[in-house]
C-alpha cells in the first residue's frame, strides 16, 4: 500500500505569518516533515537579510534540521537567474534523493512567488527553454531599456503584464525570451541592433523545441508510489494593517543589517571598484537589494548607519514590498476562485478551517 504524505501549501504576501504557521506545522511533527521554501528571492545565496531568509536559517539551526528537511532556498549565486521551470526541476532532483517514502509524511510549502505556487500545486501547461545568450545580453540593460524593447518588440504581451511586472527586469526579460518566435526583427530599434542575431537564433532554436508541461507535485510523487493529501492556506489580512506590517519588517531588516549585507556583497564581486559590471549580476535586481546597491555606489561603497539611511531611500523600498503584496493578492483571488475548498490563516500564524 502507498505511503500517504501530507502536501500543505501556505501562500501569502510578505509579513501575513505564513512562516510562522509552517513553523508551527513543522514543529507538530519535527522528525517527519521537510520545508519547502517558495520564494523566487530566496533561491539566492548570500541575500539572506533582505529576504527574510536569515529567519528561516536561524529555525533551522536552532531545531536541528538536515539536509533533507530544508528546500527551496541558496540553489543559485548572484550571476544567474531563475524561473518556474528551474526552480520545480531543482526541486523535484532534490526531493529525489531523499526517502519519502520511509522517513517523511508531511511536506511543508510557504511562500509568496504566485506563479511557482501555481505550478506545484495546479501544474503548469506550457515551458519554454531559456535563451541564455539573449538573457545575457538583455541582463546588461536597465528597467527602463527593457521596457522600452517589450513595448516595441512585443506590445501585446507587455501590456498584458501587471504593474510590478512592468518594473522588474527579470520578469521583462523572460517575457522577451517567451514570446522571441513572434519578434518581427525589423521592429529592432537601432539602439538594438547588436541583438538581432541572438533574437535570430533564439527563433530558430524554438523552431525544433516541443513545449513541455510540469505536472502538479503531486503528482510526480506517484512515480514513487506515493500518495498524497493536499492542503492549501490563504490568509486572513486587511491590506492597511498589511502595509503597517511592511513598513515595519523593512526597518527590522534594515536595522539587523541589510546595509552592511549589501555591502559586503557589492564588494566580494568587486563591484565597488567596477560599477559597470553590476548588470550582469540579476541577483542585485532583487526587490531592495537593487535599491541599496544603488544607494551604497553613489556613496562611494561607505560603511552607513542604519539611522543614516534617507527617507527616500527607505520609502522606496516600502514602495517596492507593497507593490508586490498587490501582486499576491491577485494570486490570492485566483486561487480562492480556483481552490474553494482553501483553508486561512492569520497574521499570527493561526490555521483555520472553513
Amino acid at each position: 500500500m502507498a505511503n500517504k504524505v501530507k502536501l500543505i501549501f501556505i501562500f501569502g504576501p510578505t509579513a501575513s505569518g505564513k512562516t510562522k504557521l509552517a513553523v508551527k506545522l513543522f514543529l507538530s511533527a519535527p522528525d517527519t516533515s521537510i520545508l519547502v521554501s517558495v520564494d523566487s528571492r530566496k533561491v539566492y545565496r548570500y541575500l539572506d537579510i533582505g529576504t527574510n531568509k536569515i529567519s528561516i536559517l536561524n529555525f533551522a539551526k536552532k531545531h536541528k534540521l538536515t539536509s533533507q528537511q530544508l528546500f527551496g532556498i541558496n540553489l543559485i549565486d548572484l550571476d544567474q537567474s531563475i524561473d518556474v521551470s528551474k526552480f520545480y526541476n531543482i526541486l523535484l532532483s532534490q526531493i529525489k534523493n531523499i526517502k519519502i517514502k520511509e522517513n517523511y509524511n508531511q511536506i511543508i510549502f510557504f511562500g509568496g512567488s504566485g506563479l511557482y505556487f501555481k505550478t506545484l500545486f495546479f501544474g503548469l501547461n506550457k515551458t519554454y527553454p531559456p535563451i541564455k545568450s539573449l538573457r545575457k545580453e538583455l541582463n546588461k540593460y536597465s528597467t527602463q531599456k527593457l521596457q522600452t524593447l517589450a513595448k516595441t518588440l512585443i506590445p501585446k504581451a507587455y501590456k498584458k503584464l501587471n504593474f510590478s511586472d512592468k518594473h522588474n527586469p527579470i520578469r521583462i526579460i523572460r517575457l522577451l525570451e517567451r514570446n522571441v518566435a513572434d519578434i518581427n526583427l525589423k521592429r529592432l530599434p537601432t539602439e538594438f541592433e547588436n541583438l538581432a542575431q541572438i533574437i535570430k537564433t533564439g527563433q530558430q532554436k524554438l523552431n525544433t523545441y516541443i513545449p513541455r508541461s510540469l505536472p502538479p507535485f503531486s503528482k510526480c510523487l506517484q512515480e514513487f508510489d506515493i500518495q498524497t493529501t493536499q492542503t492549501f492556506y490563504l490568509p486572513i489580512v486587511q491590506k492597511d494593517i498589511l502595509q503597517k506590517r511592511i513598513y515595519s519588517r523593512v526597518l527590522l531588516m534594515l536595522n539587523n543589517g541589510w546595509l552592511d549585507e549589501t555591502l559586503h556583497l557589492l564588494k566580494k564581486y568587486h563591484i565597488c571598484t567596477n560599477s559597470d559590471i553590476l548588470a550582469k549580476y540579476p541577483g542585485f535586481k532583487v526587490m531592495g537589494y537593487d535599491i541599496l546597491s544603488s544607494y551604497i555606489l553613489q556613496n562611494g561603497c561607505k560603511k552607513i548607519k542604519p539611522k543614516q539611511i534617507p527617507k527616500d531611500v527607505i520609502d522606496q523600498i516600502v514602495k517596492q514590498h507593497k507593490k508586490l503584496a498587490k501582486v499576491q493578492f491577485n494570486w490570492i483571488n485566483r486561487f480562492k476562485r480556483k481552490y474553494p475548498n482553501f483553508r486561512e490563516y492569520s497574521l499570527e500564524g493561526e490555521a483555520y478551517t472553513l
